[in-house]
């Protein structure tokens, strides 16, 4: 397998290259940024995770959230990593190229975003979901990404912005599963209040009562979204209640 930086044998890759710069020159294009305005604007005042990347797409620099999120003390750990490897994506030891390099890497909304904007020198957005490994376990986690280029030194450079938006995706999930539900519940009801209208009284009592249920379920459909939409810090606060048994099979 190919080392880290070493450019003599540059193995195939499936999309993105697997060119590195070597860790001197690495070392050149951090001294050069060292002091410059832009670079430590951005570093200190954009929350969420930002680094800077040469268009080798390795670190160069990043701000102190992405530094604790990855789990080290100092940036120079970073240093000549890709995204995908500092984040320890499970598919950055996939291929020999590491990050960006695999059949995976094609689909990844940070690496098409980032070999966007080096091909177009404008600013690109996107989303991406990552698995992540984590103390043995992994996590799936979700970002909004924006990638655009600055020049430093003669040199083009690559800032990238992730924002983690897991809970906005949670939320619609649970918003699309509530409205499913609501519009089912509601077409239901004002079917059986339209046939009600032309009941006779024995079938009308019957109906009465299946729509009066109806409405009892729909209530506590309303009160369930409301206590997800109420989590705080990934915390659900259930609505607890007693109930028989017979009445769980009665239902289904």
């Amino acid at each position: 397998m190919t080392s880290q930086n070493d450019n003599t044998s540059v193995p195939e890759t499936c999309y993105a290259p697997a060119a590195r710069m070597t860790d001197e020159e690495i070392r050149e294009q951090v001294k050069t940024m060292i002091g410059n305005p832009v670079v430590d604007t951005l570093l200190k005042s954009i929350g969420g995770f930002l680094a800077i990347l040469n268009e080798q797409r390795q670190i160069l620099a990043a701000n102190e959230n992405f530094i604790k999120t990855v789990g080290v003390s100092d940036v120079n750990e970073l240093l000549g990593l890709r995204p995908g490897e500092a984040l320890h994506c499970i598919h950055s030891d996939d291929h020999a190229g590491r990050c960006g390099t695999s059949e995976y890497c094609a689909t990844c909304g940070v690496v098409v975003a980032i070999m966007s904007c080096l091909a177009s020198n404008e600013p690109v957005e996107s989303t991406c979901c990552l698995i992540l490994r984590k103390e043995g376990t992994s996590q799936e986690l979700y970002f909004s990404v924006r990638v655009f280029s600055i020049t430093q030194g003669g040199r083009r450079l690559i800032v990238l912005f992730m924002q983690d938006i897991a809970d906005h995706q949670r939320r619609a999930v649970l918003e699309r599963a509530f409205f499913s539900d609501i519009s089912g519940m509601i077409a239901s009801l004002l079917g059986r209040s339209k046939v009600l209208l032309g009941a006779d009284a024995e079938k009308g009592r019957m109906l009465a009562e299946d729509i009066f249920e109806g409405l009892i379920k729909l209530a506590q459909e309303v009160r369930i979204q409301k206590s997800l939409t109420r989590e705080s810090k990934g915390k659900i606060f259930p609505l607890l209640r007693l109930t028989a048994v017979a009445d769980v099979v009665q239902e289904v």
